[in-house]
């Protein structure tokens, strides 16, 4: 079954301890959460503290911490990520893959680490994922399955960005239809295009789920008919919103994906 979450990003720069009731009261069931702090302060006394007060958040307001994301490809720093992760129940690690587009060492870099990394996450029992990401060395949806299976590891997966989908000039579903048998994450986001199909960049603040021009049933039935299994959760890339935009927005997005999902017999 497909579980929403809505990033704490949505909130963008409040605290999780603002945003968790307002994702909750919305109808979501998780939620993202930041370890950065958590692996500056791994070796000292606020890690514990820091640690209390997030899960303290959580449970408070009965949402799952669905993931957290890091660019740090570090092995020794990917420890301590996951250690905090485990700390909090966290379900998932995400990253992107470091290096430059067409540039072979830079791939072969990028797998030996997420190969490091995945096996670090075995020890942890928490997966991560790997999206294709704009300019980086995997840019695309055939090299990002070319990525799961040189990492083949159980405990390493793909994600699926439908910003970094359209940048690569490639079609969501079409993507989704690929990626579903790995995928172990998802994001859903809306855009306006241009009269050449491009994304807008420079909106303000981008559409709430369903307002703007992307296939975003097209998109979840794939998901549902195939059998993704796992996290769906709602970004937005924009500016800074006060928040009662913030919390109008998540709300917005939760009423149509779950109208959507239930018409199309996610259970």
């Amino acid at each position: 079954m497909i579980r929403l979450g809505a990033s704490v990003a949505l909130f963008k720069p409040m605290d999780l301890a603002i945003a968790a009731p307002y994702i909750r009261a919305a109808g979501f069931s998780g939620t993202t959460v930041s370890l950065n702090m958590l692996v500056e302060q791994f070796n000292t006394g606020m890690w514990k503290e820091e640690v209390q007060r997030l899960k303290s958040i959580a449970d408070d307001n009965g949402l799952e911490l669905m993931s957290a994301g890091t660019g740090d490809h570090d092995p020794e720093r990917a420890r301590y990520l996951f250690e905090s992760a485990a700390a909090l129940s966290v379900s998932v690690i995400c990253t992107g893959p470091n290096g430059l587009t067409g540039d072979g060492v830079s791939y072969n870099k990028t797998i030996d680490e997420l190969g490091a990394m995945a096996k670090i996450a075995g020890e942890y029992k928490i997966p991560l994922v790997c999206k294709a990401h704009e300019g980086g060395s995997v840019h695309t949806t055939p090299e990002a399955l070319r990525m799961v299976k040189d990492i083949n590891n159980p405990y390493f997966g793909a994600d699926i960005d439908p910003f970094h989908v359209f940048l690569a000039d490639e079609s969501l579903t079409e993507a989704a239809k690929a990626l579903v048998p790995y995928l172990k994450y998802a994001h859903v986001q809306d855009f306006t295009f241009d009269t050449q199909g491009k994304i807008l960049k420079d909106s303000p603040v981008r559409p709430a789920c369903g307002r703007g021009d992307v296939d975003i049933p097209g998109y979840l039935k794939v998901l549902v008919d195939r059998g993704y299994n796992g996290p769906l959760m709602v970004e937005m890339y924009s500016k800074e919103k006060e928040l009662p935009a913030a919390v109008s927005v998540t709300a917005e997005a939760y009423g149509y994906l779950n109208a959507c999902l239930k018409f199309l017999g996610n259970k």
